[in-house]
């Protein structure tokens, strides 16, 4: 007798509007909020102290929020074209990010989502617990703004986009549509593409490193260099899509500690080897929570991997490769693909399967692994000079250092030096031509004679030294 097709249906019940931020319900009755952040440490910085602080960041967020609440990071990388900015309008401007159009790079998006545990009734509402919600989410909010992560709660429209894109895995295109949608106990397939969930560790397994730290250490030209332990999750090239999902739940911690003695006192009257080490590892753990005010938390984190099936394929065995340098070995046990998926969409965390997908840790292992970097972006200044990025992409800084958001100098000289045929005229023709079309003044000066067209060409005092006369006035 065939068996009858489990209808599908949505997570979510509704997105709500709530004093101008959109309030998410999934439909086992857990309500959550949304936020979209920016990683607070620079790519490429190797500033070890800024990954500690992040991790620390992670902690007392865990702290602040207490039991009863989970805490999910999506990290969303997609493999997308490179645009025009759209304030270009000069023919030189055009012209040059012309060049530049349609070179693929990594785009680099994360969100940060706090959702409190479902009451005991799913219809039983409590006016204590909802304000008690938004009371945590206004410290948290404050605690990552001066952390420097610049949340932004989404509204209910930016809400309603992220979730169609997440179901979707499209974060490249203008208009999303939803497409067919079909699971099996390998892969999921939406719109002709293949989506596949990683679990990141197998908790029958457990193959981690013995000390886990938030940072990776490498030996770049006699000299340490510093990134974050899953930096490479930005460094495929095969996939369209990946996500990173992070998820924290934080239990109550008297029911988890009683859990605890209660394996403890098993282990303890069944003597073995395999006993006696579980026990003192029990041991160990609980001295460190109580000595250092420590919290029991349950942690899952997976990667989501969408594009071609053979390239999502490369991307996977890639991620392997490069996990296990870091002494990590991804799940291979990953078949509850659907439950994987749905429990890493944002306000679903608590759908992962407690038996299988979750494993007990201490707060301050989780912001390890934690995704703590971000990519550039364009400076936030009204004098943008474009440079390419070591992915070849246009990016806007303001080289005076002054007039930024963020201010770095009074001075805005800067000084060009390179033997001859290095490039110096190439290179200075195209700042100034930047700043002369947002109309900054400029003094140039140089040892010979390379720029007096470029002068004549904008109409500018072109003086010349000569020994017969000499300068005698001050540029």
């Amino acid at each position: 007798m065939a068996t009858k097709k489990k209808r599908f249906s949505p997570p979510y019940l509704a997105i709500e509007d709530y004093n101008g931020r959109g309030v998410l319900y999934s439909n086992k009755g857990e309500y959550s909020v949304v936020m979209e952040i920016t990683n607070p440490v620079r790519k490429y910085a190797s500033d070890t102290s800024a990954y500690y602080e992040a991790s620390a960041t992670v902690t007392n967020l865990l702290k602040t929020l207490g039991a009863g609440y989970a805490v999910q990071k999506h990290d969303i990388f997609s493999r997308t074209p490179f645009e025009a900015p759209k304030e270009a309008d000069s023919y030189l401007e055009r012209r040059y990010f012309d060049y530049f159009k349609g070179r693929i790079y990594t785009a680099h998006r994360s969100f940060l989502t706090i959702t409190q545990e479902k009451g005991k009734g799913f219809l039983n509402f409590s006016s204590n617990r909802w304000k008690e919600f938004f009371e945590r989410v206004e410290k948290a909010l404050d605690l990552l703004t001066g952390s420097g992560w610049s949340p932004h709660i989404l509204e209910k429209d930016e809400l309603s986009l992220l979730l169609h894109r997440y179901f979707a895995i499209n974060f490249r295109s203008e208009v999303v549509s939803l497409d067919n949608f079909k699971a099996s106990n390998t892969q999921l397939s939406i719109g002709g593409r293949t989506v596949r969930a990683t679990s990141l560790i197998d908790i029958d397994e457990m193959d981690m490193p013995a000390q886990l730290y938030p940072v990776s250490v490498s030996n770049l030209n006699g000299t340490d260099y510093t990134e974050d332990l899953v930096s490479f999750l930005s460094e495929f090239e095969e996939a369209d899509d990946v996500i990173y999902h992070q998820l924290i739940i934080i239990p109550n911690q008297k029911l988890e500690a009683s859990r605890l003695t209660t394996k403890r006192n098993r282990h303890r009257s069944l003597p073995s080897a395999a006993n006696i080490s579980a026990e003192a590892d029990i041991l160990a753990v609980e001295e460190d929570v109580e000595q250092n005010n420590k919290l029991y938390v349950y942690a899952h984190y997976s990667i989501i991997t969408a594009g071609e099936g053979s390239k999502v394929g490369k991307t996977i065995n890639l991620f392997e490769s490069l996990f296990a340098k870091r002494g990590i070995r991804l799940s291979r046990s990953s078949y509850n693909q659907l439950e994987l998926f749905l429990a890493s969409m944002p306000g679903c965390g608590y759908w992962t399967n407690p038996s299988y997908d979750r494993f007990l840790t201490l707060h301050d292992v989780v912001g390890c692994l934690i995704y703590k970097e971000r990519e550039e972006y364009d400076e936030d200044t009204p004098l943008k000079i474009y440079y390419t990025n070591r992915a070849g992409i246009p990016k806007a800084i303001d080289i005076t250092g002054k007039e930024g958001k963020h201010k770095l100098t009074t001075n805005s000289n800067f000084f060009c030096l390179g033997p001859s045929g290095s490039g110096k005229s190439f290179h200075m023709n195209g700042v100034v031509r930047q700043l002369y079309e947002q109309d900054t003044d400029i003094v140039l000066v140089d040892t010979g004679h390379s720029y007096e067209g470029l002068c004549n060409y904008v109409g500018g005092k072109y003086i010349s030294y000569k020994e017969d006369k000499p300068i005698s006035m001050n540029p």
